[in-house]
C-alpha cells in the first residue's frame, strides 16, 4: 500500500486535488456534528439526572405524608406523646429534605441546559424553541407556629397542626409533579436536537465515505495510466487485477510494479527533459 501510494502522489491529478480538499472538509464536518451531538447526549443525560431528583423529592414528601398521618393516628389513640413528637419531627426533617432535593434538581437541570450547544438551536429553532426554561421550586415548611401548636396545644393542636402539615405535603407533591413534567419536556426537546444533529452526523459520514470511494477509484486510475505509460516495464511489473478482498499493495508483487513503475517513469521524464534541453556553447582553444 505504501509503494501505490508513493506512486500515486507523484503524479495526481487536478480531480485527486479536488476529492482531497472535499474529503478533509467533511471529515471537519462530520466531527464539528459528532462534537455537537456529543454536547446533546450529556445536556440530555443531565435532564434525566433532574428529573430522578424531582422523583427523590416527591418521595421524601410521599414518606413525610406517611409519617405524618401515624402521628395523626397515634394522636387520635391518645398514644405516647414522646413517638408523635418524633414522628412530626421525621416529618419535617422529610419535608426539609424534599426541598433540598427540589434545589438541586434546578440547579442541574440549568447546568444541563446551558450546556445545549447554541449552533445546534440556531440550526433548528423550532425544535429548540423552549429549552432553558427552568423553575426553582420553593416548598412550604413547617414553620414555628405548627411546632408551638403541636407541642402547646394539646391533643386539639396536635390534630390542626397535623391537618395543616397534610395539606402543605399534598401540595408540595403537586408543585414538584409539575416541576419533573416541565423537566420532562425539555428533555424531550433536548432528545429532538439531538437525534436531527445525530442524522446530520450520519449524511455527513455517508458523504464522506462516497469521497473516499471515489478517492480509491481515482488514485486507481492514476495507477493504471501510469502503468501504461511505462509500456514494456509495465508489462513485466504490472500489478495484479485486484479481487473482491484483495487490498492494493498487499501483494510483494505490487511493490515491485509501483517500484517499476516510479522508476520508469522518472527515467522517460528524464530523458524528455535532457532532449529537450538545447546544446550549452564551449570555448575551442585555438
Amino acid at each position: 500500500a505504501g509503494m501505490f501510494e508513493s506512486a500515486v502522489a507523484g503524479a495526481p491529478t487536478p480531480h485527486l486535488h479536488s476529492l482531497g480538499k472535499s474529503a478533509a472538509e467533511w471529515q471537519a464536518a462530520l466531527g464539528q456534528e459528532q462534537a455537537l451531538a456529543a454536547a446533546l447526549v450529556e445536556a440530555s443525560r443531565g435532564c434525566a439526572a433532574a428529573r430522578q431528583r424531582y422523583y427523590s423529592a416527591i418521595n421524601a414528601l410521599q414518606r413525610a405524608h406517611q409519617t405524618n398521618q401515624g402521628a395523626q393516628f397515634n394522636n387520635v389513640l391518645d398514644g405516647s406523646e414522646f413517638i408523635e413528637h418524633m414522628q412530626q419531627g421525621h416529618r419535617d426533617q422529610l419535608m426539609q429534605q424534599a426541598q433540598m432535593e427540589a434545589h438541586q434538581a434546578g440547579v442541574v437541570l440549568t447546568r444541563a441546559l446551558q450546556s445545549v450547544p447554541p449552533a445546534a438551536a440556531a440550526r433548528y429553532p423550532q425544535l429548540a424553541a423552549g429549552i432553558g426554561h427552568v423553575v426553582m421550586p420553593r416548598l412550604e415548611q413547617n414553620g414555628a407556629g405548627t411546632a408551638m401548636m403541636e407541642i402547646f396545644g394539646g391533643d386539639f393542636g396536635d390534630a390542626v397542626a397535623g391537618m395543616q402539615a397534610g395539606g402543605r405535603i399534598q401540595r408540595n407533591i403537586g408543585v414538584l409533579a409539575q416541576c419533573e413534567q416541565l423537566t420532562a419536556q425539555q428533555e424531550a426537546r433536548v432528545n429532538a436536537l439531538l437525534q436531527a444533529v445525530r442524522q446530520e452526523a450520519a449524511n455527513a459520514a455517508a458523504t464522506l465515505q462516497r469521497i473516499e470511494a471515489d478517492v480509491l477509484a481515482e488514485k486507481r486510475s492514476i495507477f493504471a495510466a501510469l502503468r501504461s505509460r511505462c509500456g514494456g516495464v509495465a508489462a513485466v511489473a504490472a500489478a495484479p487485477v485486484a479481487t473482491a478482498t484483495a487490498v492494493i499493495g498487499s501483494d510483494p508483487k505490487d511493490h515491485m510494479a509501483a517500484t517499476a513503475v516510479q522508476a520508469a517513469w522518472q527515467t522517460r521524464v528524464t530523458g524528455r527533459a535532457a532532449a529537450a534541453s538545447p546544446p550549452v556553447a564551449t570555448d575551442v582553444a585555438p
